[in-house]
């Protein structure tokens, strides 16, 4: 699962920061395997390493997509499909 789940509408200004999350696994952990995982939204890739989560800003109004890339240490990728999610200025309203 990630947050945001796709379909979601977010609140905020480009000025917020908006939490994306998401968990990962892999049968090789206990053996000593490490995740490590690209975050990419709107096109833009994120290393972000090990983290599952992070909190991200700058988006303007409208339609956005994101997805998470998984690789571990033996070279093995995983791809989640494309989320995606609305952001709705809330200071443009004003």
């Amino acid at each position: 699962s990630t947050v945001p789940a796709s379909g979601d509408t977010l609140y905020g200004s480009q000025f917020s920061a908006f939490r994306f999350s998401w968990s990962s696994m892999d049968l090789d952990l206990y053996n000593g395997d490490t995740l490590f995982h690209i975050l990419e939204i709107d096109g833009n890739q994120y290393d972000v390493g090990t983290l599952l989560e992070v909190k991200q800003s700058g988006f303007k109004a409208g339609k956005h997509k994101f997805r998470i890339i998984v690789r571990d240490l033996y070279g093995d990728t995983d791809t989640l499909s494309y989320k995606d999610f609305y952001v709705v200025d809330t200071l443009e309203a004003k």
